[in-house]
């Protein structure tokens, strides 16, 4: 009888031993499950939000980089700018060259600068200054011109219009002889790609940052970072210091922990801007 309820037992014990090893198996494959599925739908929201933004900024370039090289090899602009120290009305004509194009394309700034002269003309206020070397903020076209590129991006503030900083697209006007007669341009305020960063952050619920090489935040949702805020001197970005310096541009996805913050980010570089696109996911709260 005892041999009896001992087999019993030792039956009982097995079957609940291997009850609870499958409850166990059931379990740890649910996790790794769930974990599995979070993990990759976290990849696909950064991944889907970067791709939507990294295509937008770009095409957001296209346009006022078209105009400014179209603007560039117009006949009538080419032709008009030998005569600028010679034609009384030549300011007034090229102030309502440049209007025009603010008005059909709604640019935040559309110039013209005359190498002859150093004059920098604007759709607004005709002659709004004369360039000089030695100046902080003619720094841009005299290195421009010394360069080899056709056209240029930079951003700076726009004297001429309230000091908003504007990314700017400059293109050189040639003669026929292949000599610069200056420089076209048309500028963008940053706060258009701040608007576009603030969309996808609510859609998607991701973080995003336009950076220069340095790791100083140029454009993202917060209206107070630009300018004041460095990536690389926060926990969960202090990694990318080390790449940059090291590969000079950078394409990289990983997972980070910093303090109070986990998640996955993705960086881009902007060869046309020659800044980064960092799209982050923080997954510290989930």
């Amino acid at each position: 009888m005892k041999k009896s309820l001992v087999h019993r037992l030792r039956i009982n014990v097995f079957i609940c031993s291997i009850i609870l090893l499958g409850f166990i198996a059931i379990g740890l494959f649910t996790t790794l499950s769930i974990r599995d599925s979070y993990t990759y739908s976290i990849r696909d929201i950064s991944s889907l939000s970067y791709q939507a933004m990294y295509t937008d900024i770009l095409y957001m370039l296209e346009q006022p980089i078209n105009i400014a090289s179209a603007m560039s090899k117009d006949t009538i602009l080419r032709d008009l700018m030998p005569r600028e120290l010679e034609d009384g009305a030549f300011t007034d004509t090229v102030k309502a060259y440049l209007w025009e194009y603010k008005k059909t394309y709604g640019f935040d700034s559309v110039f013209l600068v005359s190498c002859q002269s150093g004059r920098y003309y604007h759709y607004a206020n005709g002659i709004d200054r004369v360039l000089e070397t030695g100046e902080p903020e003619d720094t841009w076209y005299f290195t421009f011109l010394k360069g080899s590129e056709y056209y240029s991006l930079n951003v700076d503030n726009d004297e001429a219009h309230g000091d908003k900083i504007t990314i700017f697209v400059n293109c050189k006007v040639k003669a026929a002889d292949g000599s610069t007669l200056g420089v076209v341009g048309v500028g963008l305020e940053t706060a258009y790609f701040q608007k576009l960063i603030i969309q996808y952050q609510e859609k998607y619920g991701v973080g995003a940052y336009l950076i220069d090489g340095e790791g100083n935040v140029e454009v993202s949702a917060g209206p107070g970072d630009s300018g004041k805020r460095n990536l690389f001197e926060e926990a969960a970005f202090a990694d990318m210091k080390g790449h940059l310096e090291a590969v000079g541009s950078y394409d990289d996805e990983v997972w980070y922990t910093g303090e109070q913050s986990t998640g996955y980010r993705i960086t881009r570089y902007l060869p046309r801007l020659n800044w980064y696109l960092v799209v982050e996911k923080n997954t510290h709260e989930m």
